[in-house]
């Protein structure tokens, strides 16, 4: 998951983080990432994949 905010200045940034809506919204994502379990295989790009024989 993602989350990006984009603000037009720095007053509208302070109004939204200074804001109700800001914590409760805050909260919410908290929850949904607490309750998401994530699992990624990964290997470095410069490593060839294994060879399976």
């Amino acid at each position: 998951m993602l989350h990006v905010r984009v603000f037009r200045s720095g007053e509208a940034k302070a109004a939204y983080e200074n804001g109700p809506l800001a914590g409760e919204l805050r909260d919410e994502i908290l929850d949904h990432v607490a309750e998401t379990v994530m699992r990624v295989e990964a290997r470095p790009s410069a490593a060839p994949p294994a060879d399976p024989a």
